[in-house]
């Protein structure tokens, strides 16, 4: 079973387009790292995984499950 599961996630700030199309899904004993320029939209995906922050499309986690950044 996989700990998170992603499929079209965007996320928008009023017209600017972060980011949109994001698909992915991380599995118990995944090591994945995420890199980009400044501004390209990381720590609002880590925010829309600990459900602090809206977003368009699906994503479903593991109950319990507990992030840290």
């Amino acid at each position: 079973m996989s700990l998170i599961s992603a499929s079209g996630l965007a996320k928008t700030y009023g017209a600017q387009l972060c980011f949109r199309d994001v698909e992915f899904t991380l599995d118990e004993g995944d090591r994945i790292a995420l890199i980009g320029a400044n501004g390209s939209g990381k720590t609002s995906l880590f925010r829309i995984l600990q459900g602090s922050l809206d977003y368009e499309g699906t994503l479903s986690r593991q109950k319990g499950l507990r992030f840290g950044i």
